[in-house]
């Protein structure tokens, strides 16, 4: 399960471009031949990350908040970033009979799963990314 999480926040980093604004604090690049870095920071209160846990017989899904993050960016290409989650903010979404909800989130919350009393936030740190034919990894913003 924590790597089917630690995926999903992946994915997730590439897909928050929307809630993502340019850092005017970011330290300068010296100058040389290559393109400096640009750092995008997260703007939480415009960031959900979803994700889906699959098991044999189904799934749940659900969503969780970010507590901050930035994306570092060559040209229209993710290089970097590092994103902290607020693993309080786990919600369960698929689920609406709140009996049922709560045991999911009881069992998520626990040491079974992520052991949010000992841990109240995960960081994802991205060091390398390896570009894949079948997936480029692009920023895209909106106006």
């Amino acid at each position: 399960m924590k790597k089917f999480a630690l995926s999903a926040l992946f994915v997730a980093s590439i897909m928050i471009a929307p809630a993502v604004a340019k850092d005017p604090s970011a330290p300068k690049a010296a100058t040389s031949t290559k393109a400096a870095a640009t750092v995008y920071k997260v703007q939480p209160q415009l960031s959900t990350l979803g994700w889906v846990g699959k098991k044999v017989t189904g799934q749940h899904s659900g969503t969780i908040q970010f507590k901050s993050g930035d994306v570092e960016v060559k040209g229209n290409q993710i290089t970097g970033g590092t994103f902290v989650i607020d693993m309080n903010s786990l919600k369960v979404t698929d689920i609406t009979d709140a009996d049922t909800n709560g045991k999911l989130m009881g069992h998520l919350r626990s040491d079974d799963f992520f052991s949010i009393e000992k841990n109240a936030t995960s960081t994802f740190k991205i060091t390398k990314i390896t570009p894949s034919k079948a997936l480029p990894l692009m920023l895209t913003t909106l106006p």
